[in-house]
């Protein structure tokens, strides 16, 4: 009896044992389970967020390019929230590789999870730089599209062909010519800050650099040939005012001695 009562006995013990290292198993099982589980949606996450962010469009204004950038800022702060979970995920990673009897499969999903984490940042990085760079493309264009119409403007008043028939006349547009002058010197800073501008561009070597050049070529030019008209209108201008004043003067001088002759000309009547 005493006999069967020990067999008995080991065999429970045994059973207990096997029942304990089954259930620690169990465990194990479960605990991977919820860890792979938690790495395949982080991935997915990754991966959704990795397609959103190269799915935006390349700006065509400053103003898209500002609300472009802010949503991007928006990505990495989404990115960051994560951050928690990842941490998370990569201490229970740990104990997981520790003495689990599938350490070498945790370790290469904590591997992976550090990989796509990384190419998301990277990703992130790059198109930030790009957007960047899509901001200073679209404000260098507005800022040549404004100093374009202005050309635009100046050539409209330099095109008229109104010099005056009068002294008076001659005198306003002058005047007016003269405020033009005022207006083309007051602009000199911001065509001035342009090409400041385009030449940061090009040090950097900004991937639309080519257009860049040229459209600050194309204002430079407009802005130079406004300049030159502007002197030639200018020199017209002096030409025809001492035109009417030299016939203004003349007209005088005819009135002077036609009144001279006519005084002449009663004065022998009297007489």
């Amino acid at each position: 009896i005493r006999e069967g009562q020990a067999e008995v006995s080991t065999r429970w013990d045994d059973l207990l044992a096997r029942a304990g290292r089954r259930k620690q198993r169990l465990k194990s099982s479960m605990e991977l389970q919820k860890f792979n589980n938690s790495v395949r949606g982080l991935l997915s996450w990754y991966s959704e967020m990795n397609r959103q962010i190269l799915a935006e469009e390349m700006a065509q204004s400053v103003a898209s390019a500002e609300e472009m950038i802010t949503r991007h800022n928006g990505y990495k702060a989404e990115i960051d929230a994560r951050e928690d979970e990842v941490g998370l995920l990569r201490r229970s990673g740990q104990r997981l590789g520790t003495g689990h009897y599938a350490a070498g499969d945790v370790r290469d999903k904590l591997g992976e999870l550090s990989r796509a984490r990384e190419a998301l940042e990277k990703t992130w990085v790059e198109r930030r730089r790009r957007y960047d760079d899509v901001l200073d493309q679209q404000q260098f264009y507005r800022d040549c599209s404004q100093i374009d119409r202005m050309c635009g403007a100046h050539e409209a008043f330099l095109h008229t062909g109104e010099l005056g028939d009068s002294v008076d006349a001659v005198e306003a547009l002058v005047k007016k010519h003269e405020a033009f002058e005022k207006v083309v010197v007051a602009q000199e800073d911001r065509v001035a800050a342009l090409v400041d501008f385009g030449d940061r561009l090009r040090k950097v070597g900004h991937f639309d650099v080519d257009n860049i050049n040229e459209a600050l070529e194309h204002v430079l030019e407009r802005r130079k040939k406004c300049r030159d008209d502007g002197i030639f209108r200018r020199r017209k201008l002096e030409e025809n005012r001492r035109l009417v004043g030299f016939r203004r003067d003349c007209a005088e001088v005819v009135s002077w001695i036609k009144e001279k002759m006519k005084l002449r000309l009663m004065s022998r009547i009297w007489i």
